[in-house]
């Protein structure tokens, strides 16, 4: 497993990976070690999608800032 942050800003957004929601930022998650497609829900509105890639060597860190 590999640990990954997620912070959004202004304001939160609303993380999902396929059907299953992550949470709300700001985010610490532990996620099996490789590619991993978030959707992320900003404030509530449309959602869009993020790519990330988690190791299992440190800490990832998503930091995205947000359009209302």
């Amino acid at each position: 497993m590999g640990s990954l942050h997620v912070d959004a800003s202004p304001g939160y957004a609303l993380i999902f990976e396929g059907g299953r929601r992550l949470g709300r930022t700001p985010l610490d998650v532990q996620l099996p070690v490789g590619a991993h497609s978030l959707r992320v829900h900003p404030n509530g509105n449309a959602d869009r999608a993020e790519s990330i890639s988690v190791d299992i060597s440190g800490y990832q860190r998503c930091r995205r800032k947000l359009r209302h």
